[in-house]
């Protein structure tokens, strides 16, 4: 699978870049040439470009690479198409849920205090209410959006005294 470069677009969503189309066509050898050298130690390395040192002793390695045939190049089209389409619905998709959590009250509705509740579970039903409050403004890495520490109070796990 290539790799998907993502570049900031107007509005600060994210695009694929042309790269990613390219690198499904373009054969290995027209994005990067790889030279073979060996070190002082007798030791052999492969790079994009050998250290200054060892111009003198650097080699060209030919990348021998099957052509594409027209069948394997619209293969290669179709699935650049239909990863753009999953990233746009994707991107579609985070928008509106960006959309739907600024329309969302910014902290969890608070439960009313159990009778007879004890300390520890009172420090656990803080906490699962305070890590809702987060819920709306994470985002798809696992992060948290910076305007989530300015509406929701800090969750910190009940300590080691309390368990769940």
């Amino acid at each position: 699978m290539p790799m998907v470069k993502l570049s900031p677009a107007p509005g600060g969503a994210y695009a694929p870049s042309a790269s990613l189309s390219l690198s499904s066509v373009l054969p290995v050898p027209a994005l990067a040439q790889v030279y073979k050298w060996v070190d002082e130690h007798g030791k052999v390395h492969y790079g994009d470009a050998p250290p200054d040192h060892a111009q003198g002793k650097k080699k060209p390695v030919k990348i021998e690479t099957p052509a594409q045939s027209p069948g394997e190049r619209d293969a290669a089209l179709k699935r650049a198409e239909a990863e753009r389409r999953k990233l746009d619905h994707l991107t579609h998709s985070r928008r509106n849920a960006d959309e739907n959590a600024k329309h969302r009250p910014a902290t969890a509705t608070i439960a009313p205090t159990p009778p007879n509740e004890t300390p520890c579970q009172k420090e656990w039903r803080e906490f699962r209410e305070r890590a809702a409050c987060f819920a709306p403004y994470r985002t798809a890495t696992g992060g948290i959006k910076a305007e989530a520490y300015q509406k929701c109070k800090e969750a910190v796990q009940p300590s080691s005294v309390c368990p769940p």
